[in-house]
């Protein structure tokens, strides 16, 4: 992929920054008022679109979020190496609770991502000396590894919205040089981007509502027409598909569940007549941890 494909797609962060700040996330709110997010979502969506939109989808960002922190405590990994960071608040977490964290991303993103999350960490007075942000494309295999020299022990290695981008070539290349890492190093990769065609026909068919299926198909719309990427084309067709293709990458698959929408702070304002649906959607989601095969 090339440097100004990536670019198109960085965008996205703020977009998402935007649904995150609505959700309670620590430091979240800060993140989306420097960056000034909801101009961002405003472009992508328009003013009339935005709220519904949100509405939908952002219990999922919440969850997607959650579920991430949720296995790296459950697997002990204290060392973490985020791909695709974009304006996420986990390093901010993870060093407050004396954790040691790198994140990584393309230079333009992650020089802005890097000014706002050390003006919040000056403001709260959070340590910073085991926060590491650091440039890196993911299709670079050194550029990874560099970013490891930080780490110590097994490492857990995490992404959010960033697979759904790529096509499976891409997918591959982002695989191999994550189980090239872990061979080396130790740790488990945690990702809640896995999805397939099949499971998500699934979701929408308990629920046939039209505002769900015109919020669902503007969303990809407006997602290709900004960046480029047909998301549907990079899902699997199905979920025994992707199973097979991390399998025959050289990674052992394990399918978690996903986080409890009751435990969400955003799906408690969710508009009650979204919150079977976003429920059921949310509950037939799975989070992915991958360890390589030796």
């Amino acid at each position: 992929m090339s440097k100004n494909n990536y670019n198109k797609i960085s965008p996205t962060a703020k977009l998402v920054a935007y649904w995150r700040a609505q959700c309670g996330i620590p430091y979240a709110k800060e993140i989306a008022e420097i960056a000034d997010t909801k101009k961002v979502a405003k472009a992508f969506f328009g003013e009339k679109n935005s709220a519904p939109t949100s509405s939908f989808i952002t219990p999922y960002i919440e969850a997607r979020y959650k579920t991430i922190n949720y296995y790296l405590k459950e697997e002990k990994l204290n060392n973490v190496l985020e791909i695709a960071m974009g304006l996420l608040p986990r390093g901010l977490e993870q060093v407050s609770q004396g954790n040691v964290y790198v994140g990584t991303d393309l230079p333009d993103i992650l020089t802005e991502s890097s000014e706002i999350l050390f003006e919040i960490a000056k403001k709260e007075k959070i340590p910073t000396q085991n926060m590491h942000l650091l440039p890196a494309n993911v299709m670079k295999k050194e550029q990874l590894e560099k970013a490891t020299e930080y780490l110590k022990g097994p490492i857990g290695i995490c992404n959010e919205g960033l697979l759904m981008y790529l096509n499976r070539e891409e997918q591959a290349v982002t695989a191999k040089n994550i189980k090239d890492i872990l061979l080396k190093h130790g740790g488990v990769w945690i990702t809640p981007d896995i999805d397939s065609l099949d499971k998500m026909k699934e979701r929408f068919d308990k629920f046939p509502n039209f505002e769900f299926k015109t919020i669902k198909e503007k969303s990809f719309g407006v997602l290709y027409e900004k960046t480029g990427r047909d998301l549907l084309a990079n899902f699997f067709k199905t979920e025994k598909e992707a199973i097979d293709f991390y399998e025959k990458l050289g990674f052992s698959v394990e399918l978690k569940p996903f986080y409890d929408v009751e435990n969400l702070n955003s799906y408690k304002n969710t508009p009650d007549d979204m919150k079977d649906y976003i429920a059921q959607w949310i509950n037939g989601k799975k989070t992915w941890v991958l360890k390589p095969k030796k």
